[in-house]
């Protein structure tokens, strides 16, 4: 896989980007200015959440004009990162056949958040012709190898609680059953019933102590963002009564469940939910 990296890092008043090009420096670190505001975010996240729902009435004129916008910050990241002079790295990647990686490497919240994937030169955007944009904390540089024997084993959460929006469970599930049948009886998909904190919990428990720890972890439902903490947070359901006729949410915050998986020693976990990967302007 060819792998173009940028480094980014905290500089003067804005940022230095640096291109790694296959693990070698492919130039000296250069200024890079994050342009887009509170209300650019605001207007992203409500177009690819709340309009996209829903694509009709008063909101298709502000829509097309978020739409209008999305070139234009596609084309300013990739003029960011890679002003004329400067675009051979970029051009290396584009040049090597598939699968090509380019990597958003920094902990800097404000790098992080940025659109990456909208990035666009003048044939148009980069991940329509074979790049796959990935964000990485660049303090997170040990790889440790998980040893996975077989059968692989999956813990699937599907959490739907009454007092949120439907979601059609079939849109996930049905194509990752799709994409694991080849494997046959070498992977073992176990649902989480009641799609509970707790019951996720017990869940990990029993199979480490039955020597048969889960794989995967695979959330499929809400999040959400708390400003007020700058976390994000799944919404899994309450534990209630078998009396109780509606499920009610319960906003677990990321570094709860962070924690909670770390200390099972869950290698992948999966994230299927609206903001699980929003950050605040503070981090």
């Amino acid at each position: 896989m060819s792998e173009l990296r940028l480094l980014f890092a905290k500089g003067g008043e804005g940022f230095t980007v640096q291109p790694i090009w296959q693990g070698d420096s492919a130039g000296e670190a250069r200024p890079f200015h994050p342009f887009l505001n509170e209300t650019d975010f605001e207007d992203l996240r409500w177009y690819l959440e709340d309009y996209m729902d829903l694509p009709d009435g008063g909101a298709v004129v502000r829509a097309e004009r978020v739409e209008h916008r999305l070139e234009d910050w596609g084309r300013r990241l990739f003029n960011e990162v890679f002003p004329v002079g400067f675009r051979e790295p970029v051009n290396s990647l584009l040049a090597d056949a598939p699968p090509r990686l380019l990597t958003v490497a920094t902990d800097d919240t404000d790098v992080l958040r940025l659109p990456w994937e909208l990035m666009a030169d003048g044939r148009g955007p980069l991940t329509r012709r074979g790049v796959t944009v990935r964000r990485q904390l660049e303090s997170a540089k040990e790889r440790t190898p998980y040893p996975v024997g077989l059968p692989l084993r999956i813990l699937l959460i599907v959490s739907r609680p009454d007092d949120l929006g439907f979601i059609d469970p079939r849109l996930t599930t049905r194509a990752m059953l799709d994409a694991l049948a080849p494997l046959g009886d070498d992977v073992v998909v176990d649902f989480c019933r009641p799609p509970t904190l707790a019951r996720m919990e017990e869940m990990l428990s029993a199979a480490e102590r039955q020597g048969q720890p889960y794989h995967m972890v695979h959330f499929d439902g809400h999040g959400t963002f708390q400003p007020d903490v700058e976390l994000g947070a799944l919404c899994f359901e309450k534990s209630q009564p078998q009396t109780a006729t509606k499920t009610e949410k319960d906003e677990v915050l990321a570094d709860r469940l962070g924690n909670l998986l770390a200390a099972h020693n869950i290698p992948l976990v999966i994230l299927e939910a609206c903001r699980s990967g929003q950050v605040g302007p503070r981090g």
